[in-house]
């Protein structure tokens, strides 16, 4: 399995507020990316689902990414 290096943009609730969010992953897919973004928003700040709002998920050629170098050696 190949890995990709994305990067996710956009916003979710938390209390009275909307916070933005820009996170990367390197994961095989976009499906899985999405729902690893879900599982990290909802585990660290108790967000549901429904309280996150996905603006973009654009797959990052290696020059880009900004990942940790022991995820950076993962992706192709």
């Amino acid at each position: 399995m190949t890995m990709k290096a994305f990067r996710v943009s956009g916003k979710f609730k938390m209390g009275y507020n909307t916070m933005p969010f820009v996170k990367e992953f390197a994961l095989a897919d976009k499906k899985l990316v999405e729902d690893k973004l879900y599982a990290e928003l909802g585990s660290k700040h108790g967000v549901p689902r429904r309280l996150v709002t996905i603006d973009k998920i654009e797959e990052l050629p290696p020059d880009q990414v900004h990942l940790s170098p022991r995820k950076r050696d993962l992706v192709d």
